[in-house]
């Protein structure tokens, strides 16, 4: 049986929010959570894999790089996260906690990101709106 995990929970549905309400948006999910074993880590280590990396990486229109990592309500961003948070906005990156979809279509239109015309999102689940309208 495995155990429910919020975060995961979430990521997949900002996934899914992404990939239908925001089609043209460039953006990566950073797979970093997952447990592995200790040879995995050496080898992903040497290749570059980086402790703390944000889940989501988004390119701005213009260029400019952008990060949301997701966190659950009692979730807590580790001292490596806080650490690449602060050097990739010395960086001049952007860079957001977020703990629900809501949250992160707030960010997003912070940062000048609207949804898709076609789609509107309401609450925690995207909305599709009549087709008179």
């Amino acid at each position: 049986m495995t155990r429910d995990n919020p975060e995961e929970r979430l990521q997949r549905a900002v996934v899914q929010l992404l990939m239908l309400a925001y089609p043209g948006l460039r953006w990566r999910a950073v797979p970093n959570g997952e447990y592995r074993s200790k040879r995995t880590a050496g080898r992903l280590k040497a290749m570059g894999v980086q402790a703390g990396v944000a889940d989501l990486h988004i390119t701005l229109p213009g260029g400019l790089t952008a990060w949301i990592e997701l966190k659950s309500e009692k979730g807590v961003p580790s001292t490596a996260q806080l650490a690449f948070a602060s050097a990739e906005t010395a960086a001049g990156a952007v860079y957001k906690i977020c703990r629900s979809i809501d949250h992160v279509v707030e960010t997003l239109g912070r940062w000048g990101i609207m949804p898709a015309e076609r789609m509107r999102v309401v609450g925690t689940k995207p909305e599709w709106p009549a087709r008179n309208q």
